[in-house]
């Protein structure tokens, strides 16, 4: 009787093991090929995205112009807001005025866009494979008016959920 106890034991800790081991692989392949998640640093999205805010995104989804995203520069993951796609024509006059294929961009909240200093020249085409990304908080200029467009294939996805995370 006790030799057919630890049979059923040991049975019993193996199925747990087996299914723990498929829930931990479930969650890996699920953050690895589906969703992306980042802790947003600093005011560059506000008002949209705020500092210590949790980004969640969705790999699988379409992003589109006007969509915030997760992307990766230089190592790095960001977010920012997409403003123009391959083939448009992205301008920023000493005004502060963006304009995307000559036409002012209907946006929420509107900030004066500046030009950074760097070798991005105005009017700017968007490159095959690529999309313009702005920062929603116009002053911080660490997006593609000073590093350029990203490539299609550094963005992971639009946001799909951003949590508060303030006060843990």
């Amino acid at each position: 009787m006790t030799e057919e106890k630890n049979v059923n034991g040991k049975k019993a800790l193996r199925d747990l093991a087996i299914k723990i081991g498929m829930y931990i692989l479930a969650v890996i392949l699920l953050f690895t090929f589906v969703l992306d998640i980042k802790i947003q640093y600093g005011n560059n999205m506000y008002p949209a995205i705020r500092d210590g805010e949790l980004v969640i995104t969705n790999r699988l989804a379409h992003s589109d112009v006007e969509t915030p995203v997760i992307y990766k520069h230089d190592g790095k993951k960001k977010v920012g807001r997409i403003i123009a796609t391959e083939g448009q024509v992205v301008s920023i006059n000493g005004n502060g005025k963006l304009l995307i294929n000559g036409v002012q961009p209907a946006e929420e909240i509107f900030y004066k866009t500046s030009k950074a200093d760097s070798k991005i020249k105005y009017p700017y085409t968007v490159p095959s494979g690529h999309f313009f990304i702005l920062n929603d908080y116009r002053s911080d200029m660490n997006d593609s008016r000073t590093y350029g467009a990203i490539a299609k294939s550094d963005v992971h996805g639009p946001v799909l959920l951003t949590i508060r995370r303030r006060g843990f």
